[in-house]
């Protein structure tokens, strides 16, 4: 997602930069969206001679409703489907998520990306044992970039440059050749 995130981003950035400002969340994304998520990761446990692994997952739909805010957009959701699960050497574990899909999200994203909760759907025991689901907003949308900048790259081009900072003070920079436009007269 980060990936995707980055090049609708460099491929934005010269119209954003001609605009005048940098990229943000506004509640026009949100209308009613839908994202399919879907995470697997490997456990391996290692104790003196002795050797485990496991696999554990999480995949649903997660539908996301926008209301604007004049210092950003509202969001409203939910899980449309949900799915945990363990898999072991000895067992396989998969926990019922009823009382996940009933239940909403609610929070506030700015529309540089950050998101406060309000409210958070009851997870169940079983299932929060496997994932965090409770938390699942807060990792799906990345913070975007505070500002653009236009840097000269060499003698007579020109590289869009821009800079993230994250909410733990990590800036990621990424740049974009800006075409030079020619005109004849």
């Amino acid at each position: 997602m980060i990936r995707t995130l980055v090049l609708l981003l460099v491929l934005a950035a010269p119209v954003l930069h001609a605009q005048g400002r940098a990229p943000s969340y506004g509640p026009a994304q949100f209308r009613c969206v839908r994202f399919e998520e879907r995470s697997v990761s490997d456990i391996i446990t290692e104790t003196g001679t002795r050797r485990a692994s496991a696999r554990t997952g999480r995949s649903g739909e997660l539908v996301l409703a926008g209301i604007p805010r004049q210092d950003g957009v509202t969001l409203v959701s939910w899980y449309d489907r949900l799915a945990v699960w363990r898999m072991a050497a000895a067992d396989s574990l998969a926990p019922e998520t009823d009382g996940v899909l009933g239940g909403h999200f609610r929070g506030t994203l700015s529309a540089d990306g950050r998101y406060v909760a309000s409210q958070r759907p009851f997870v169940p025991n079983a299932v929060r044992e496997l994932s965090d689901v409770a938390s699942a907003l807060e990792d799906l949308l990345p913070p975007l970039p505070t500002r653009l900048c236009l840097k000269r790259t060499g003698p007579g081009e020109s590289s869009l440059i821009a800079v993230a900072m994250s909410s733990i003070g990590i800036a990621a920079t990424m740049s974009a050749p800006i075409a030079r436009s020619t005109s004849s007269t």
